[in-house]
């Protein structure tokens, strides 16, 4: 199936539902990779997580000695540890993540918008979606592309070095994009597989219908949803 089919096919049997956004921990974690002996490592450190929508994650990671902070449109207000805005520019501009260079130890994003956006299928997928059903109409590379190019720097931007920027789902068009430049910065990108069974319930408990997807397994190798992208910044 090409992009043309899988977009048609998705409209289609969306019929206008939207999926289910508010993300279980049970499934946030494993798929970043944030296993018993991760934390275990982790405590006492500080930590970053982009496009953290209500906080959830860090609120856990938080109990379980992490020194972990979020940045999102929505993320709380009432916080010192939540920084609630969206990443649209580079430091020093506005827009910024308001952190100095090398401020965490780890970087975290989790199905982020803006990275998905610029960098998986499923991004480009919705922005196609989205185009169509605006008449053509889209920001693609005047905002969009931009915004995803921005988070990612800054997440590099703002992780210490041999700290690791980990992402999920895998930035599958990474390589084809900017790869080769991130490499030139000293930046090593790797790819870590994820739990395959967790992998396809988290797929299917975000679907409005998962009867709409026959081939669960197939979607989820389309999507990039079987890894997990990971930078590291070498010094």
């Amino acid at each position: 199936m090409n992009k043309e089919e899988i977009i048609q096919n998705i409209m289609q049997k969306l019929g206008g539902k939207t999926a289910n956004f508010q993300v279980l921990l049970e499934f946030q974690m494993p798929l970043l990779g944030l296993d018993h002996k991760t934390i275990k490592n982790l405590r006492g450190k500080t930590g970053l997580d982009i496009g953290c929508g209500k906080g959830f994650l860090v609120e856990e990671l938080r109990k379980k000695g992490i020194l972990f902070e979020g940045i999102d449109p929505e993320a709380p207000q009432d916080k010192p540890y939540f920084i609630c805005q969206q990443i649209t520019s580079v430091h020093p501009f506005e827009g910024s993540i308001p952190r100095e260079d090398n401020f965490y130890d780890v970087v975290t994003a989790f199905q982020c918008n803006d990275l998905n956006r610029g960098f998986t299928l499923g991004g480009v997928v919705r922005t196609a979606i989205e185009a169509a059903r605006n008449g053509g109409q889209d920001e693609w590379h005047t905002i969009r592309y931009k915004h995803a190019q921005s988070a990612l720097y800054e997440a590099i931007r703002v992780v210490k070095p041999e700290g690791r920027v980990i992402i999920y789902p895998c930035l599958v068009r990474l390589e084809e994009t900017i790869g080769p430049l991130l490499r030139m910065q000293r930046i090593s990108i790797s790819r870590e597989f994820t739990n395959l069974i967790t992998a396809e319930e988290y797929l299917k408990s975000e679907l409005p219908d998962p009867s709409m997807i026959s081939d669960i397994r197939d979607h989820c190798i389309k999507f990039g949803l079987l890894e997990r992208t990971i930078l590291v910044k070498n010094k």
